[in-house]
């Protein structure tokens, strides 16, 4: 299990993460638990010395593995630092070499780094994650690169598919892709409007409390949708929907 940019403090702490641990706990122990967590886990990892995993992308620093290896953990990373590309670096098409990245954060990389990495530190494939990708999966740099995206419908905002790659015993890569249907993708859209729409106004546990019939009555809609779309759509997202009902219900 790698890391991702989301994994990283200063960010999960603006996305929400943080708030939603304050609302359900009460305080910021569990939260920072998983800052604690995050700090240790490995920010890349190689399938059988063929395939290098990162969830960013390539960095200017990167010369052999061994500095790979030597990275230092528990880590919380710094701009500009080989770790911080790992998590945050992206592939761009038509460019050479490094351009600083669109995001703001890391670099763009151009197809050439890709093809000297592969070469330099001797393995065949980059897999990596970081963008949305229509089909769920995109290869890049002569097929040298593969960006993986696991997550249907993205934000209600995508019409992308999911997708997992699958490396056999003996390297073979597959992939398994998975669409939703378009009564699924409704769902998804409304479910995240509301989402949205409420995570704007409820602030904190009392905010919750003072609203709650009126936050109750706002997800009336959700759980109708909820019960309209679990027939047509099995994915472990379903599982988070249930458990969130039954948090609405407390």
């Amino acid at each position: 299990l790698l890391r991702g940019n989301h994994e990283c403090n200063t960010v999960n702490r603006v996305y929400g993460f943080y708030d939603e641990c304050l609302r359900r706990y009460g305080s910021n122990r569990l939260w920072q638990g998983f800052q604690d967590v995050f700090a240790v886990m490995p920010l890349c990892g190689c399938v059988g010395s063929r395939i290098l995993c990162m969830h960013g992308g390539l960095s200017p620093q990167l010369k052999d593995f061994e500095q790979l290896r030597n990275i230092q953990r528990p880590l919380e990373p710094v701009s500009p630092s080989l770790e911080m590309d790992l998590l945050w670096a992206d592939p761009v098409v038509g460019i050479q070499g490094f351009e600083p990245n669109l995001r703001g954060a890391s670099f763009g990389f151009g197809e050439d780094v890709v093809i000297d990495v592969c070469k330099r530190l001797d393995i065949d494939m980059i897999a990596r994650a970081h963008q949305v990708v229509q089909d769920g999966y995109e290869f890049f740099g002569n097929r040298r690169l593969v960006t993986v995206f696991s997550a249907p419908h993205y934000c209600g905002q995508f019409d992308n598919a999911a997708a997992s790659m699958i490396v056999d015993e003996n390297l073979v890569c597959s992939f398994q892709v998975s669409y939703i249907s378009k009564l699924t993708k409704k769902t998804f859209t409304t479910f995240f409007r509301i989402i949205m729409h409420i995570s704007e106004k409820l602030i904190d546990l009392s905010v919750i409390l003072i609203n709650k019939y009126s936050f109750i009555n706002n997800f009336l809609v959700y759980r109708n949708l909820y019960f309209a779309t679990s027939k047509h759509f099995d994915w472990n997202f379903i599982k988070f929907i249930r458990t969130f009902s039954i948090y609405m219900q407390c």
